[in-house]
């Protein structure tokens, strides 16, 4: 893989940082998870009620909306997805 070739090229004293985020790890390639490439693992769980309702207020503050519509309605459907 050309990102495992690039990886390998960067010392420690050259400050580069890589950054990824999936939502299906059991589908990455274990050369991946070596210790020196993406070795730390941090879980960001799907947000509860209230965030998802955050959320749906933040993507919508510059949408004209009908009286009708219900956040809390809204963020009950979308129990399981993220932001």
């Amino acid at each position: 893989m050309q990102l495992l070739a690039e990886m390998d090229g960067f010392s420690d004293s050259e400050g580069v940082m890589v950054i990824a985020a999936t939502n299906r790890m059991e589908l990455l390639d274990k050369a991946l998870l070596r210790p020196g490439r993406f070795d730390r693992i941090i879980g960001i769980d799907v947000p509860d009620f209230e965030g998802r309702i955050s959320i749906l207020e933040i993507h919508t503050r510059n949408v004209p909306l009908d009286d009708s519509v219900d956040m809390r309605k809204l963020a009950k459907k979308c129990e399981g997805m993220s932001g």
